[in-house]
C-alpha cells in the first residue's frame, strides 16, 4: 500500500519532501525522506539517472502534441512524461518541444505575460487605495493606501467595515491633515466606498482615477506582502477556530472576534510593516 502510494505520487511529479508531506496530511502516514528514497530506488524510479530512450520520449511527445492540439507547454509535457514512466530532464523536454512543435511554442510565447514597468513622477504624485477582504468573513476589515513612488503606507486601518464611504473619507482626511496637503492623483476602484474621497479630492484640486482592483498595481502588490508577513497567520488562526466549531459566522461571533482581535491585528500589521500607529 505504501509503495503504491509513493510510486503514484512520484509519477504525479512530486518531489520526495512533497511526497512525505502528502502522505502525512492526506493519508495520515508518517514516513521519512530516507524511507521514501529507499522505496523509489527499489522500484527503479530515479530523477537523475537511468534516463529513458530519447527516441521513445520523442514519439511520446509527438503523440501528446497531436492529442493536445499544441496547447501543452514544456512543464506540463514534462509532467506527462513522468506520469507515462519516462525518466527525462525538464530541459530535454523543453528543447524537444522547440523541435517537434515550433508553431505551438511560438503561439504560446505570443500570449506570454509581459510585465509592465510601473512609473510615478515622485512622492504624493499617485496614491493607491483599496480594501482587503480576506478576513472579512470573521468581521475584520482592512483598508490601506500606498504612495506609488515611495511605497510608503499612508494609512493601514483594521476596522469593522471597509466599504462605508464615511469611514474611508475619515482615513483620507486624517492623513491629509497630518501631511498638510493632498496627492496629485488617487487610484481606486468603482466601489461606493470611494465616492466621498473622490469628491473631496476633486474639490481640493486633485484627480481621482477609477479602475479595477486587479490593475491597481501598487496596492495589490502590497496586499501580497501583507498576506505573507501577517494576514495568513491570522487567517489560519480564525479558520482553526471555525473548524473547531467555535465560530459559526453569526453577528455575535463576529462581534466577539472584533472585540478581541481588532486592536491586536492593528498593532501586528503596523509593526510588521513599519508604520506608526494612528
Amino acid at each position: 500500500m505504501l509503495k503504491a502510494l509513493v510510486v503514484e505520487l512520484f509519477q504525479c511529479g512530486l518531489q520526495n519532501n512533497e511526497i512525505v508531506a502528502v502522505l502525512h496530511s492526506e493519508y495520515s502516514v508518517n514516513v521519512s525522506l530516507k524511507q521514501v528514497g529507499k522505496i523509489l530506488r527499489r522500484s527503479g524510479l530515479y530523477r537523475r539517472k537511468h534516463y529513458g530512450s530519447v527516441n521513445d520520449v520523442v514519439n511520446f511527445i509527438q503523440q501528446q502534441v497531436v492529442l493536445s492540439a499544441q496547447r501543452l507547454g514544456y512543464r506540463l509535457m514534462h509532467l506527462r512524461c513522468l506520469q507515462a514512466g519516462f525518466v527525462v530532464q525538464k530541459e530535454v523536454v523543453r528543447l524537444l518541444m522547440r523541435i517537434i512543435d515550433p508553431r505551438g511554442v511560438a503561439l504560446r510565447q505570443c500570449r506570454r505575460l509581459h510585465r509592465r514597468v510601473y512609473h510615478s513622477k515622485g512622492p504624493n504624485y499617485l496614491w493607491h487605495l483599496d480594501g482587503y477582504d480576506k478576513l472579512k468573513p470573521f468581521g475584520l476589515c482592512i483598508h490601506a493606501c500606498v504612495d506609488g513612488y515611495s511605497r510608503y503606507v499612508m494609512w493601514l486601518k483594521v476596522g469593522f467595515t471597509n466599504n462605508n464611504p464615511r469611514v474611508i473619507a475619515y482615513y483620507f482626511m486624517t492623513t491629509v491633515q497630518e501631511l498638510g496637503g493632498i496627492p496629485a492623483r488617487i487610484r481606486g476602484d468603482m466601489g461606493t466606498e470611494n465616492t466621498y474621497v473622490a469628491q473631496m479630492q476633486t474639490f481640493m484640486g486633485g484627480h481621482f482615477l477609477y479602475g479595477t482592483s486587479q490593475h491597481n498595481q501598487r496596492i495589490e502588490a502590497w496586499w501580497s506582502t501583507l498576506r505573507r508577513s501577517n494576514a495568513q497567520f491570522w487567517m489560519d488562526i480564525f479558520n482553526e477556530i471555525k473548524e473547531d466549531g467555535k465560530f459559526c459566522g453569526d453577528m455575535l461571533d463576529k462581534n466577539l472576534i472584533q472585540f478581541s482581535f481588532t486592536w491586536v491585528l492593528q498593532v501586528c500589521a503596523v509593526n510588521h510593516n513599519g508604520i506608526e500607529l494612528g
